[in-house]
């Protein structure tokens, strides 16, 4: 795994190894973001796609939904967000398509970039039935769906960026979230990059410090 060594006896100082899922306020868990970035850009990113995972599961779960996938985040189980289909710096574009079936939906499409798209159990996803975005959680261990790890990301070494190919693969309705999941994952993504983007800064301010006090 990504986490061990030097990181994970940090990530034990600030109480995150074996609780990637908190019930801190937002503030406070951006701060610990800040502080793991500091030694692991990718780290922390991965810690902070658990956390959206959690919030969104949280706020717009069903309540079968929460009792199956909030535990194995406890038990540090990966999990992942994919909403735009196409470019991550792009405008939100969903391609994936929901169709409405008697006991759920099917999906079909590919998300490119996604993040741990390898590494992680399930994740958050977007879907366009008609006009209407829905989002849903996905289990990769379902049929219907195949993983492209892809590449390592320039500066993320431990974030691999691969895709989710979706053909006729089946959602439960306990699968579907409700209510504005989109405005949930902006407010909590805002604040995590931004926390993310502090700590890389300042850790690599931190490493220029030690290497310049050694010449």
């Amino acid at each position: 795994g990504i986490v061990n060594g030097k990181i994970k006896k940090h990530l034990a100082s600030i109480c995150f190894v074996d609780q990637p899922f908190v019930k801190d306020d937002k503030v406070t868990v951006a701060a610990k973001m800040d502080s793991v970035a500091k030694e692991c850009g990718s780290t922390a990113f991965a810690i902070a796609q658990i956390c959206e995972a959690a919030e969104v599961v949280l706020k717009h779960g069903s309540e079968e939904a929460k009792s199956k996938y909030l535990p194995t985040l406890v038990c540090g189980t990966p999990a992942a967000v994919a909403g735009s289909d196409t470019n991550v710096n792009s405008n939100f574009d969903v391609t994936v398509t929901a169709e409405k079936t008697e006991d759920g939906y099917v999906l079909n499409g590919v998300k490119k970039n996604v993040f741990h798209a390898d590494a992680a159990s399930w994740f958050i996803i977007a879907a366009k039935e008609g006009d209407d975005v829905k989002w849903f959680i996905v289990d990769k261990k379902n049929a219907g769906i195949s993983v492209s790890a892809g590449e390592i990301m320039l500066g993320f070494k431990g974030c691999k960026v691969g895709s989710l190919s979706f053909d006729q693969y089946k959602v439960p309705e306990t699968a579907l979230l409700k209510g504005n999941v989109e405005a949930t994952l902006k407010s909590i993504q805002a604040l995590n990059m931004a926390a993310i983007s502090s700590g890389i800064a300042q850790g690599a301010l931190n490493e220029a410090i030690e290497y310049v006090n050694q010449r």
